[in-house]
């Protein structure tokens, strides 16, 4: 089942124009709340950014998954993309107010796009 994972985030990795070279992936079987932590540790490790889904398999909380909601509290060094769908390139909202903050958030989109 992992595999099946981890495959399918390699086939939209390539769709989206990656290469096998640029696509490594790295797996870790974890319970909760290990998950949370061992994606903090990870991102310590020269990474410039973490895309996580809004919420994961069981989608028992409506807002927010664990995991995600873990994140949120805990990345502070690097952009934390929490993702519900893909959003369209030409329309998108940017809370902005005009803070170094704020100022980042719009560079960090400007250079995704």
């Amino acid at each position: 089942m992992l595999n099946s994972f981890t495959e399918k985030a390699r086939l939209i990795l390539r769709d989206a124009g990656f290469s096998d070279a640029d696509i490594t992936v790295k797996m870790k079987l974890q319970s909760l709340p290990g998950i949370a932590l061992e994606i903090q540790n990870e991102a310590k490790i020269n990474y410039h950014a973490i895309a996580i889904g809004r919420t994961g398999i069981s989608q028992l909380n409506e807002y927010m998954g664990n995991t995600a909601a873990s994140l949120v509290n805990s990345i502070k060094h690097i952009p934390l993309i929490v993702v519900d769908h893909v959003p369209e390139k030409n329309k998108m909202l940017i809370a902005y107010d005009a803070s170094e903050s704020a100022d980042r958030a719009v560079k960090c989109i400007a250079e995704l796009l």
